[in-house]
């Protein structure tokens, strides 16, 4: 057995004082509380002595490499190496770029036979406390807002990030905003950033910097960070930020290849043989679902009792005497919402619960309690066999959080599994205060509510639309994609949101697409009583579906200005675009309805049957 351990010099002395000079010793050193804890792996914070003062850093330790760390490097023709090393050498080559990084103190790996069995890295704290998804959504901490003159010098900043990135044939699958630290230099347009957890990035040796590779490498970073910050919300002139950040380190650096220019902002008189317009760029990232103005990101998840739960939460349900599994799980609701229909393992309730200062918060509570057989086999084979019905559910709400879809705000949720065997599970989410588009339609058909204006139905109809065309990009099905589970969000400034909930049954990238669909689109049409939802707002419906390019409200809503953007859009839809749609409207509709008469068939069974969902 071997052991690989090495010290930056600057931090050998400071580490010997403090006892940490060596690879047992940083393994079994006691830090604060873990930053990010899993089964083989930890990350915790650990102050060293440095000259006097005390640097806050971070120590990050693999007891067990996992099998799949050691076997991916050898099926790439590359010597097995841990994660943390692997880690180090990024930190140099970042560094070698003029890239910000994490700045490196010590590296361990532990071998047996060649096979690295744990690792361990010790950084030092990045200077800035904001990460870029921060100044994006809450702007400046003195003044609670970011100029438009500094957003835009912050996202130019970015933009060269991206630059550098691709010069140096980076590849960084986790490139999200949680990662990338931004600060505010001592001049206005100077913007440092830094990276963070870079255990999963790849360098390209060979550097290949044809039009191709650099625009690929841009927008798989530029995708992947947009994604990862789903509360803001970006317009046209900022994207041209970006895109002028990352064009001026590669004419500053020697890289930008002749005519990278031209196809990048498509000024060509070819449009056809070159890269992904920017336009198209931004239209595929900013042409999203509008969010309520009560969304709220999550604020860490803590491990109380057996569970998880959002740190926000964790001290009014402490002081309600619910920090335990069994007491969470075996509440009484104030109200049970049992239904005709639900199955027995199952059971909803609502309960409210009183802060220190008297303010009332009201929860729904899942719960899952001895799944049947055949409910367990298909929660097995349908997906991840070791997450609960429950756990599912929560995962379903961090990926369409993810991809800028609103949903329920999960408070909190634990499982018991015996090996694959789910025992028990539930799932905490807390209550909206909207009203779901179904009893909003029926509040409007027996005259309690006015109808809706023209413009506030053209809306409901193009939100709609918008989420149901983002659910189905990403490859995600609702499969009870009915207007009783979306649900109405009117914001202060009158515009409207839309909520998805019940996401127990969602699928996640199936093989098959097209019936799963159908099934959503279908059951969309089902439940919009007709006297009230006229052909023509289906028939716009499925246009702003298919294709949202043809609408300008939609590109308006995006950012896109009617006057210079919006007609450059449009007008770069070709007579083939024009066909595909009609194309498309005509195979799907017939398929529409067809469901559609099922479901009606279905339903009429059942009724007669006695049974209700």
């Amino acid at each position: 057995m071997s052991i690989h351990f090495e010290i930056e010099p600057a931090y050998v002395e400071p580490l010997r004082t403090a006892g940490l000079d060596s690879f047992e010793a940083l393994m079994a050193a006691r830090g604060g509380d873990a930053t990010s804890a899993h089964a083989e792996r930890e990350t915790v914070p650990l102050d060293v002595p440095m000259g006097g003062a005390t640097q806050r850093c971070f120590l990050k330790r693999v007891f067990r490499v996992p099998f799949k760390h050691v076997l991916m490097p050898l099926l790439r023709g590359r010597r097995a190496r841990s994660q943390p090393l692997h880690e180090w050498n990024m930190l140099r080559a970042l560094r070698e770029e003029g890239i910000g990084a994490m700045q490196r103190i010590a590296v361990g790996e532990q071998c047996s036979a060649g096979r690295p069995i744990a690792a361990l890295l010790l950084v030092a704290a990045v200077p800035p406390e904001k990460t870029f998804d921060e100044w994006m959504e809450r702007g400046d901490p003195d003044t609670g807002s970011l100029s438009a003159r500094h957003r835009a010098r912050l996202l130019g900043a970015v933009g060269a990030l991206l630059g550098r990135l691709a010069l140096g044939g980076f590849t960084w699958p986790d490139c999200q905003a949680k990662h990338v630290f931004v600060s505010r230099g001592p001049k206005a347009h100077d913007w440092p950033i830094w990276l963070i957890d870079v255990e999963r990035m790849e360098r390209d040796e060979g550097r290949g910097r044809s039009v191709e590779r650099l625009m690929k490498n841009a927008w798989y970073h530029v995708t992947r960070l947009r994604r990862s910050c789903p509360m803001a919300r970006f317009t046209w002139r900022e994207y041209l930020h970006v895109a002028a950040g990352f064009r001026r380190v590669q004419r500053v650096h020697g890289g930008w290849p002749r005519g990278c220019e031209r196809v990048m902002f498509k000024t060509g008189p070819d449009r056809s043989k070159s890269a992904r317009p920017l336009t198209d760029a931004f239209v595929s990232m900013e042409l999203r679902p509008a969010v309520p103005n009560d969304q709220r990101s999550p604020n860490g998840v803590r491990n109380v009792g057996g569970y998880k739960m959002l740190a926000e939460y964790a001290e009014l349900f402490r002081s309600n005497q619910l920090d335990s599994f069994d007491r969470l799980f075996n509440l009484a609701s104030d109200t049970d919402l049992h239904k005709p229909g639900l199955a027995a393992h199952r059971s909803r309730g609502r309960f409210t619960l009183i802060d220190p200062d008297g303010r009332e918060h009201t929860f729904y509570l899942k719960r899952y309690l001895h799944p049947p057989t055949a409910d367990q086999l298909r929660r097995i084979f349908s997906g991840s066999p070791v997450e609960s019905m429950a756990a599912r559910e929560y995962r379903c709400i961090k990926r369409l959080n993810q991809i800028g879809i609103s949903t329920l705000q999960c408070v909190a949720v634990g499982q018991r599994m015996v090996g694959l065997t789910e025992r028990q599970s539930f799932l905490v989410t807390a209550a909206l205060n909207d009203m779901s588009l179904e009893r909003f339609a029926a509040d409007i058909v027996r005259g309690h509510t006015p109808p809706p204006s023209p413009g506030l139905r053209r809306q409901i109809i193009r939100q709609l639309a918008l989420v149901a065309r983002t659910l189905h990009a990403a490859r995600y099905f609702h499969r009870d994609l009915y207007l009783s589970h979306v649900f109405l969000h009117r914001n202060a400034d009158g515009s409207v949101a839309l909520r998805l909930i019940d996401l127990a049954r969602m699928l996640v990238k199936p093989r098959q697409t097209l019936r799963w669909k159908i099934k959503d689109l279908a059951a969309l049409d089902y439940s919009a009583p007709r006297p009230l939802v006229t052909r023509s707002d289906r028939l716009r419906f499925l246009l702003g579906y298919f294709n949202p390019l043809r609408d300008p409200c939609y590109l308006s809503g995006a950012g896109i200005d009617r006057a210079g953007g919006n007609r450059a859009v449009r007008r770069g839809r070709t007579a083939g675009d024009r066909a595909a749609e009609k194309l498309a409207l005509r195979y799907h509709i017939p398929l529409v309805a067809a469901r559609v008469r099922k479901m009606a068939e279905h339903d009429a069974r059942r009724r007669e049957s006695g049974a209700t969902a």
